[in-house]
């Protein structure tokens, strides 16, 4: 974990808390940087979780189904198969389990169970390793910290880079051209969110420099006239016309904003 800090310096992200578990136990936890300006951040600092109070709310519904406390509509479990209702998802690769994101067909077999959680100056990442039970728990707050988890998550597992690797890139392939200056010029201006959220885009050499409210800051290289991705990870920003931007994660539109009126 020596290159923590460094990798918080590059991205800009302040503080960094990263729990490591090996054989069903936490085995080494350690709080990098600063929550306040000159005041390092203790080993019991609070952050943030975002969504990740989602899979623990799972998973305190389905042990609250399994004793019989609380009926669903559909029934789940099924009390000596509710771990493996949890996991479960028909076909190969990744899918979605009982509150959990499950990452199949690893090597040897193995699989892992995946939650991150994302805010304005937040993001953080879970990952388990049922079979080993190892996992890494990582809390940032700063709109980069998925940077900075996703390198600690390379270096701390054993599968850490195909982990990473299935997570960000997905089964898409993407190849950078050159663009003419005026062209990307097209797409250089502010463009806002229906919540009022901001999105800046600059020209940064023949790519463009993403940032904004809660949007971590980002260069996209161009893959067509009116397409840009973020190498290493499946992410694109589409501009099918000159009012608004689409962007893309794994091949799918999660968001389209407008372009903000002068």
């Amino acid at each position: 974990m020596k290159n923590v800090p460094a990798w918080m310096a590059e991205n800009h992200v302040p503080c960094v808390g990263v729990g490591f578990i090996k054989d069903g136990r936490l085995k080494w936890f350690k709080a990098f940087g600063e929550l306040q300006k000159g005041r390092p951040a203790p080993n019991n600092a609070l952050f943030n979780i975002a969504s990740q109070t989602k899979p623990v709310v799972a998973m305190l519904t389905l042990k609250l189904v399994q004793s019989g406390q609380w009926n669903l509509d559909e029934p789940l479990a099924l009390s000596d198969t509710l771990y493996g209702d949890m996991v479960e998802h028909p076909g190969q690769g990744n899918g979605k389990g009982l509150g959990w994101g499950v990452l199949r067909d690893l090597p040897g077999g193995a699989y892992a169970l995946q939650h991150g959680g994302s805010d304005i100056g937040v993001r953080t990442m879970a990952i388990f390793l049922p079979q080993t039970k190892d996992g890494i728990v990582v809390m940032t707050n700063g709109d980069n910290g998925g940077f900075v988890y996703d390198r600690i998550i390379k270096e701390a597992l054993p599968l850490g880079k195909e982990i990473s690797d299935r997570m960000n890139k997905g089964n898409s392939h993407h190849q950078r051209i050159v663009l003419p200056d005026s062209v990307i010029e097209r797409y250089v201006g502010v463009y806002e969110q229906s919540n009022g959220k901001m999105l800046n885009i600059v020209k940064e050499g023949n790519a463009i420099k993403v940032s904004g409210d809660g949007a971590p800051t980002a260069v996209l290289v161009p893959e067509t006239n009116n397409t840009f991705f973020l190498p290493d990870y499946d992410v694109q920003l589409g501009f099918p016309d000159s009012r608004s931007l689409v962007i893309y994660e794994n091949g799918k539109q999660v968001m389209k904003i407008n372009r903000k009126r002068n």
